[in-house]
């Protein structure tokens, strides 16, 4: 199955950037700021390797600090979209909060330019179908109601090209709920921009009962909803995305093993269900290793992937055309054998 999975176009719809950034490229960074990890890749990855929630802040931290630069992000942004193409991610959906980087002296458009022309630089005219990419912002809760308004109002001044939507972040859920950000969002959902709440694993139902207040077009994680009969109606009826974070959440516990991951649950309750990488670097995995996951534990075959990527390129944040030729591309795909990557001479492009 895993060199079928390999040449499969995957959809990723919740990709984390820093927890995406490859070690080797952050090695060099380390090196340049002469850390003693900069010198060896296996004690590198290690300081890397997210092993509990608890830690997610500090590694955050800690790959933030090794940015000195707009041409560390622009470099960075190429290496990642390079490794994406590698795996045949034709579709990413970056998450950042820009407040975050302000260490750098850039404003979050100019935050956001850097990261486009990076991940420009690794796509060719033949190859552009093979990573198409949007920007969500992220928003966390402590942000106040006048901060969270205007940096979204900034954002849309900036007139980001891959601007596609923004999000409510779900670190200290447990404490603090989101209310207070729906000025901010009202003014995105105003400039067309999706929303996506990220919530519900741990802080209970009414966690997901508050993103669908807000208006969510998409949900991230949204395990507790399986408890609660009136949310799974809500989701199954307004036919709301939810994204699952397989490795992720069996990290946290909200899957106690990965072949009772809620997904069949999801699944068979009818709502709508799309799968994200997440911090795929700092989870030793990929999209591909999501995938595989899924392949292994849950007995899918490779139409039910085929399927999952139908699903993602249904609840993306991209324009019609490349909804439309992607489809397409998948439907070609599905009735024929997989013994290698699509043909890069047929056009894709836009």
């Amino acid at each position: 199955m895993s060199s079928a999975v390999d040449t499969l176009a995957k959809i990723d719809l919740y990709c984390q950037w820093e927890g995406a950034i490859r070690p080797e490229f952050l090695m060099r960074l380390a090196r340049a700021r002469g850390l003693p990890e900069g010198e060896d890749l296996a004690i590198l990855r290690a300081k890397l390797r997210l092993e509990k929630a608890e830690q997610l802040p500090d590694l955050q931290a800690y790959v933030r600090q090794l940015f000195q630069s707009e041409q560390d992000v622009e470099d960075a942004a190429r290496d990642l979209a390079e490794t994406l193409i590698a795996e045949t991610v034709v579709h990413v959906e970056i998450f950042v909060d820009p407040t975050a980087w302000s260490h750098l002296n850039l404003d979050p458009v100019q935050l956001f330019e850097a990261m486009d022309r990076g991940l420009m630089g690794a796509v060719t005219e033949v190859d552009d179908v093979f990573l198409s990419w949007v920007f969500v912002p992220v928003l966390r809760r402590d942000l106040s109601e006048g901060d969270a308004t205007a940096l979204v109002t900034a954002l849309i001044a900036g007139e980001i090209e891959r601007l596609r939507g923004i999000a409510v972040s779900d670190q200290g859920e447990a404490t603090q709920n989101a209310a207070h950000l729906k000025a901010a969002l009202d003014v995105a959902r105003q400039a067309s921009l999706g929303i996506v709440v990220c919530g519900g694993d741990f802080a209970g139902q009414a966690s997901v009962a508050e993103a669908l207040a807000l208006g969510a077009s998409r949900l991230v994680g949204a395990v507790a909803a399986l408890k609660d009969a009136n949310l799974v109606l809500q989701l199954r009826a307004h036919r709301t995305p939810v994204v699952v974070l397989p490795s992720w959440q069996l990290l946290t516990g909200a899957a106690r093993t990965m072949a009772s991951h809620p997904l069949r649950k999801f699944k068979e309750a009818g709502i709508f269900t799309v799968i994200g990488s997440g911090w795929p670097q700092w989870l030793g995995t990929s999209m591909t290793g999501e995938l595989e996951q899924m392949a292994l534990h849950h007995h899918w075959r490779l139409d039910d992937m085929r399927n999952a990527s139908s699903r993602a390129i249904e609840a993306a944040f991209m324009e019609p055309n490349l909804r439309f030729h992607l489809s397409r591309r998948i439907e070609v795909w599905r009735h024929r054998p997989l013994a290698g990557p699509p043909n890069k001479s047929d056009n894709w492009s836009l």
